[in-house]
């Protein structure tokens, strides 16, 4: 993709300059920004302009935090006379943001295992520069070797076999970036309990050990492990938080915090929220020894199995 870049401070065309391979999360992340920018000048809430629009207060948190998927032309220049938005090169580049934001990504291709609601979670974590994470149940998704994944895959949503198989495949797909040269740093912390739970058996919880000592040795990669005798860390649950680069659009660096549940997900950038699990993480990361200490610490849990 190739598209005119905009500078979302000025709100204006750059001079004939020209930004390559753009991914269309960080195209939604720039409309997102310029969205809300025009309605905090008018001095108007979210909610508000959800009833103003007859929309749930979730699409437009969701547009605004750039992770709204498909963005409709119809909604942008709803909201845009709202704002009182009429200048026609501003809606011009508004509408070719919200276009070219809404291409679809690789993952398109797994459209029939993917729930609408993590869908989002791909597209920011293929954008992100930074993901801290941590779980208490599982090997995350981008550290989980193959048949660890498919272990996860049957005993997590079942189905068919070739679900399965589909599954696993998004999984591996997504560690393709990680892996790359470039790719985002990797920040983290499982609980103890992921290590001393056999997933699929000791032959392929063995070999998830060993893969995981084997990207420990990543430089963009840290992982650290929270003892079980550290009782007072309860999450709720696993958490991700996704720093998006500033990259050539301009703007502040934004951070997502992404919560799962077993049928739904919730998307946080309120920054108050967001500096709440930040401090979470870290206080996680000052219970856990640190990453230099990981490998051995896998590698007593491998000669017990």
């Amino acid at each position: 993709m190739r598209l005119v870049a905009v500078d979302i401070r000025a709100g204006r065309q750059a001079d004939e300059e020209v930004v390559d391979e753009l991914w269309p999360t960080e195209l939604r992340v720039a409309l997102g920004r310029r969205m809300k920018t025009y309605r905090a000048g008018r001095g108007l809430g979210v909610a508000a302009v959800a009833e103003a629009l007859q929309v749930s207060p979730m699409v437009i948190r969701a547009l605004e935090g750039g992770y709204l998927t498909k963005v409709r032309n119809r909604l942008v220049l709803r909201m845009c006379a709202l704002y009182g938005i009429d200048d026609d090169d501003q809606l011009s580049e508004l509408l070719e943001l919200a276009h070219a934001g809404s291409s679809p990504g690789w993952w398109s291709a797994f459209s029939d295992v993917i729930p609408s609601w993590f869908e989002p979670y791909l597209a920011l974590e293929q954008s992100a520069d930074l993901i801290r994470s941590f779980d208490a149940q599982f090997v995350p998704g981008l550290l989980q070797s193959p048949d660890y994944a498919r272990a996860v895959a049957r005993g997590d949503e079942g189905g068919p076999e070739e679900e399965v198989d589909y599954r696993v495949a998004l999984r591996m797909r997504r560690q393709r970036r990680f892996q790359e040269e470039g790719g985002p740093k990797l920040w983290a912390l499982l609980d103890e309990a992921v290590l001393l739970r056999p997933m699929g058996g000791r032959t392929t919880m063995f070999r998830q050990l060993d893969y995981l000592c084997t990207l420990c040795d990543l430089p963009n990669l840290a992982v650290q492990i929270v003892p079980l005798a550290e009782v007072g860390h309860a999450t709720g649950g696993p958490v991700v938080l996704l720093r998006m680069p500033e990259i050539e659009l301009g703007g502040p660096i934004r951070e997502i915090v992404y919560l799962e549940q077993l049928t739904d997900a919730s998307y946080i950038d309120d920054p108050d929220d967001v500096l709440y699990y930040r401090h979470v993480l870290a206080s996680l990361s000052i219970l856990a020894p640190p990453p230099s200490d990981t490998q051995g610490i896998i590698h007593r849990r491998m000669s017990e199995l």
